[in-house]
């Protein structure tokens, strides 16, 4: 791996430790990842692949913050990672990062004692919404918009899945 490629990954796991400790993604180390990545892959003569990936990175990652699903951080993490990685590395990692925190989340409501609940809330609101009809029935927890806000206890730092889905790619590359 070249360098930069180390200083990516090395980035990345900075960001994915602190999103683990304090839930906040920086915008400081994010977004000139970003640009870096576009930069290197423009000196690379791969800026195609690279602005490519950053940008549907960016609209899926706006899509779930639009949905309430994950923060602002989250998704310049993974255009960032799209820069870097191109559309299918960067696909191949979210990938990754949604398993290890469906997994993460599921481990987290078994330990709560709330699987069980969860599970029949989310089995009804889709029965009513989607075979009802009833509008409004499948609610999902929203993440605050503001920062300052309390986070709902089921929340998953998702920069933290995303690193440990580099980890698990860079890992699988290997071989």
């Amino acid at each position: 791996m070249t360098w930069p490629a180390w200083l990516f990954f090395l980035s990345v796991t900075v960001v994915g430790v602190t999103d683990f400790i304090s839930h906040y993604v920086p915008n400081f180390i994010t977004l000139p990842l970003m640009v870096a990545g576009i930069f290197y892959h423009l000196w690379a003569d791969n800026w195609v692949a690279s602005i490519f990936g950053a940008s549907a990175c960016f609209l899926l990652g706006l899509v779930m913050f639009t949905l309430g699903g994950m923060g602002g951080g989250d998704v310049k993490l993974m255009a960032a990672i799209g820069a870097w990685m191109g559309l299918y590395g960067a696909l191949a990692v979210i990938f990754v990062a949604s398993c290890i925190g469906g997994v993460w989340g599921l481990g987290k409501l078994v330990k709560q004692g709330r699987l069980k609940e969860r599970l029949v809330y989310l089995i009804q609101g889709a029965f009513l919404t989607f075979v009802g009809g009833v509008k409004g029935a499948l609610v999902i927890e929203r993440i605050p918009e503001d920062i300052n806000a309390p986070l709902p206890r089921d929340v998953i730092p998702f920069g933290a899945c995303l690193a440990a889905g580099l980890w698990v790619f860079m890992l699988l590359a290997s071989f």
